[in-house]
């Protein structure tokens, strides 16, 4: 089976390795002092990734001309990526004159490590991979959010049980089986942090790594307890009747958290600064055309993550909020070291670059 048990007894494994992070450095200064021509830069996890691409690591690494900029960006297929490809799909980059190619990782670490490495100039992926490399000295600097959780209920993470459990409360997870998708992640931190508000010896959890998709059948037929689910997932199963919410963690841990944001590599942002203003008021287009043509912009969801159409409708989605909250991101670095994600806590405002006013 799948079982993990408590924090203690398997301590979260960074979800970046060190390693990882020191050869990504290790190839940057190569490239800053390097000949140029040069080339093979291992981006350790996002080979493939970029590979599916064929983008030219010389390319990717050098300075950019900010007249007509073309720029590297790796999303993630999940609807908190979907503002890059609105901008790109409504023209909103070449009004700025961006050129802009983007490669699609599936999972956080291998966007993170080719953003350190400069592979890519700009990662949309989740906070956590992101603050965990910055705790290594990764040069990564936040550019703008891109999912924000909700202000109240409901969310899109949720503590979901069986609709016949006799689970009410959080009280009543203490010794069960509990899965997040990964021990380490943003789900299982707020899940965590919620059960220990909540008077919960977290010790007596039994944590489980199960992928978000398979999470469902899992409570379904009794090998879990709860699960830390995210949407489409939540919306499905809580619609078949099958399962309920126990609770809305992100909401109760840390009210309007950031969950999803785009980072630039740093030295990268600093020698292109107009690129980087012109990609996010493209971004920002991008995140307004919510409120103006919120039909289209479920289009868009739909089309860019492959649900279907009337499930795009239907679920829970992060707000579109691109100013970053420094102190609302600080306490999630806090929750980090207090679960000993990070090993060593770290202002993360000076690595949070201002929006310029339009």
């Amino acid at each position: 089976m799948y079982w993990k048990r408590n924090r203690r007894a398997h301590r979260p494994r960074a979800l970046i390795d060190r390693r990882v992070v020191m050869l990504a450095l290790i190839a940057l200064v190569a490239v800053a002092c390097g000949g140029g021509e040069g080339g093979d830069t291992d981006t350790t996890g996002a080979t493939e990734a970029t590979s599916a691409t064929e983008t030219e690591p010389e390319a990717t690494s050098a300075s950019l001309d900010e007249a007509g900029a073309e720029i590297q960006v790796g999303v993630m297929p999940f609807a908190d990526s979907v503002y890059p490809h609105i901008a790109e799909a409504e023209g909103y980059f070449a009004e700025e004159g961006l050129t802009v190619e983007m490669t699609t990782f599936q999972a956080g670490d291998q966007l993170v490590t080719a953003n350190i490495s400069g592979d890519i100039h700009i990662g949309f992926a989740g906070v956590v991979p992101q603050l965990n490399a910055l705790s290594q000295g990764a040069p990564l600097t936040f550019l703008a959010g891109s999912g924000t959780s909700n202000p109240e209920p409901p969310d899109g993470h949720a503590i979901l049980v069986k609709a016949d459990s006799d689970i009410q409360g959080p009280e009543d997870l203490a010794g069960k089986r509990v899965a997040g998708n990964i021990i380490g992640s943003v789900v299982w931190l707020t899940g965590l942090e919620w059960l220990d508000q909540n008077g919960v010896d977290t010790e007596s959890v039994e944590f489980a790594e199960v992928p978000f998709p398979q999470m469902g059948d899992a409570l379904l037929q009794g090998d879990l307890d709860a699960i830390l689910q995210l949407e489409p997932f939540t919306s499905v199963l809580e619609s078949s009747g099958d399962a309920r919410v126990l609770a809305y963690p992100y909401y109760e841990v840390n009210p309007e958290m950031l969950v999803f944001a785009a980072a630039g590599n740093t030295p990268w942002v600093e020698e292109n600064p107009e690129a980087v203003e012109g990609f996010i008021r493209a971004i920002q287009k991008a995140m307004d055309l919510r409120e103006s043509d919120n039909e289209l912009f479920l289009d868009y969801i739909a089309e860019y993550t492959g649900m279907e159409r009337d499930l795009a409708s239907s679920i829970t989605l992060t707000q579109s909020e691109i100013e970053i909250d420094a102190e609302s991101l600080q306490r999630t670095v806090d929750l980090l070291l207090k679960w000993e994600v990070i090993d060593e806590g770290f202002d993360v405002a000076p690595f949070v670059r201002p929006i310029a006013d339009s």
